[in-house]
């Protein structure tokens, strides 16, 4: 998939959109593009332990220094067992998996330290292949591991760990992609901008990367690119919240419109008012119901992403919109927030 635009598929991307623009013209700033995204899943499994993902990612950091290294560097690898780094011993009781965590997390720092200090000296090939190698481990050491009062390696507790995770040596950046029921993919989350006869962006982010993020990111793409960008970008609900809108307004410097339905958020069942139902003033500084209540209790959201306005039951009493609104179940002093 296309990348920065220095990359050789971006170029080879460029070249391509560029024929078809000769061959058959099609103006970008006046034609709306389409935005979509769909998972990739990765042809590789999750490592199950953070101690094994540490002794792959050291295995494969120590063959690739020994590929691609100067014969002059190869002195820095530290003396290391390279048949039980590729096949680390099973684990079946708690000691056994700290004693592993402990021996990888040591076995990774030691290869860290002998091997950073030797990489200005490589030629530029060689860091592009060692440098994601070193800088997985260290994410790996950051995210997953932790000291006791001892000072002994332990496994980060799972409600601490840090929102994108490496949980591959050999696709360090593929995530986990859950849509609801299916099961969790473990992969990427390609992301394009198509009109009706061509691909305009292409864009891979890791399966995490949520849908909302694909407007922005396509754009970011065709600015680095120098292309036109178009007056509107079209998306399913994915993109329909305030947030994106004001992303696609921001990086696009008012170019290019968000046009998306607004999701069906914060609210229980498909007869229930959505914020869609609301209309905030001009100024912000104020929020119409439905039914023409005017809230003026703003709120800043306690992300600090938008304004919340609250309507409470004293403003809407009588109101025939009630379980509309809020819910058969309500109290008479319930509140509404938007």
């Amino acid at each position: 998939m296309p990348g920065s635009p220095s990359t050789p598929p971006d170029a080879l991307f460029r070249d391509v959109l560029a024929f078809l623009d000769q061959v058959d013209p099609e103006d970008p700033a006046a034609t709306p593009q389409i935005v979509d995204t769909f998972a990739m899943a990765s042809p590789v499994a999750p490592t199950s332990s953070p101690g094994r993902l540490l002794l792959h990612l050291s295995a494969r950091l120590v063959a690739a220094w020994q590929q691609h290294a100067p014969r002059t560097c190869q002195a820095a690898l530290p003396p290391l067992d390279l048949g039980r780094l590729g096949a680390p011993p099973r684990t079946y009781t708690p000691s056994q998996h700290r004693t592993l965590l402990e021996q990888a997390a040591t076995v990774a720092q030691w290869l860290v330290t002998d091997l950073t200090p030797q990489l200005p000296v490589l030629d530029a090939a060689a860091r592009a292949r060692l440098q994601p190698l070193l800088d997985a481990i260290l994410k790996v050491i950051a995210d997953e591991t932790t000291t006791d009062g001892t000072g002994a390696v332990c496994e980060r507790p799972r409600e601490a760990k840090r929102h994108y995770r490496i949980v591959s040596a050999v696709d360090l950046d593929a995530t986990f992609r859950k849509h609801e029921p299916d099961p969790a993919v473990l992969g990427s989350n390609a992301m394009i901008a198509t009109t009706a006869t061509r691909i305009r962006a292409a864009v891979i982010g890791t399966g995490s990367t949520p849908d909302q993020e694909a407007p922005v990111a396509v754009l970011r793409q065709q600015i680095a690119a120098n292309q036109a960008l178009a007056p509107a970008l079209i998306m399913d609900q994915a993109g329909g919240m305030g947030k994106t809108r004001a992303q696609v307004e921001t990086v696009s410097d008012g170019r290019t419109q968000k046009v998306a339905q607004i999701p069906h958020a914060g609210v229980a069942g498909p007869t229930r008012f959505t914020p869609a139902d609301f209309r905030m003033s001009g100024d912000g500084r104020s929020c119409t119901c439905p039914r023409g209540v005017i809230s003026h209790r703003a709120y800043v959201h306690a992300q600090g992403e938008g304004v919340s306005f609250r309507f409470y039951g004293a403003d809407c009493r009588d109101c025939p919109f009630w379980e509309t609104c809020r819910g058969p179940s309500s109290p008479p002093t319930s509140q509404r927030a938007v």
